[in-house]
């Protein structure tokens, strides 16, 4: 299948105003929330788009946009965190392209992984990670820990502790810290997941 050039321009174009935005916003003085809902009403807007696209010629994969156009179309996915429902639907799709080899294994794998974690529930390749309860940034519960390497390097990525040292060298690069209050934050996180759906 030849590349549709200007699908895979329009799938780049919305990923890097989505990257653009999140910069911006982060050099802004506005509060979280605020930030939250900026960032949730693009990242929205780009999956009802993405999900026409969908309708009419299927997932956008490998064979369809390239590598780079299939990356902008799972990260549009991936960020569609208010729409559980199509993350979902995406998932699937992703995993019928990946038996076709037209979808890398860690996109599917990323989101697979975020999808539990919005869940509530356990993850398979170790790729979320969240704050603790002690401060320290940690691989979010994972459902099989003694064979998540396995399964990340079944989908081409490093090792579970190779992975933690980089976030926390990203961390300690990026000046972040630990949330002030930790059950405040899980009871709000707890608020809004049942409030877009992904818990009742």
């Amino acid at each position: 299948m030849a590349t549709n050039k200007a699908l895979r321009a329009q799938l780049l174009k919305r990923m890097d105003e989505d990257v653009a935005l999140r910069e911006a916003l982060a050099d802004s003085d506005i509060d979280a929330e605020t930030y939250q809902q900026k960032i949730e009403e693009l990242c929205a807007e780009n999956a009802v788009w993405l999900e026409k696209i969908i309708s009419q010629s299927g997932w956008p994969g490998l064979s369809q946009v390239d590598y780079e156009g299939a990356e902008a179309a799972w990260y549009i996915a991936q960020n569609a965190i208010s729409m559980p429902q199509f993350m979902r639907g995406a998932l699937q799709l992703m995993h019928q392209e990946l038996e076709n080899d037209n979808v890398p294994h860690w996109q599917y794998a990323y989101l697979a992984d975020a999808i539990k974690f919005f869940e509530g529930k356990p993850q398979r390749y170790g790729t979320q990670f969240d704050w603790n309860r002690e401060g320290a940034m940690v691989p979010w519960e994972l459902a099989e820990p003694e064979k998540v390497n396995e399964y990340r390097q079944q989908a081409g990525l490093n090792t579970i502790e190779e992975r933690s040292r980089e976030i926390l060298l990203d961390l300690i690069n990026s000046g972040e810290e630990p949330p002030e209050n930790f059950d405040k934050r899980k009871k709000q996180f707890q608020k809004w997941q049942k409030a877009v759906g992904w818990v009742k």
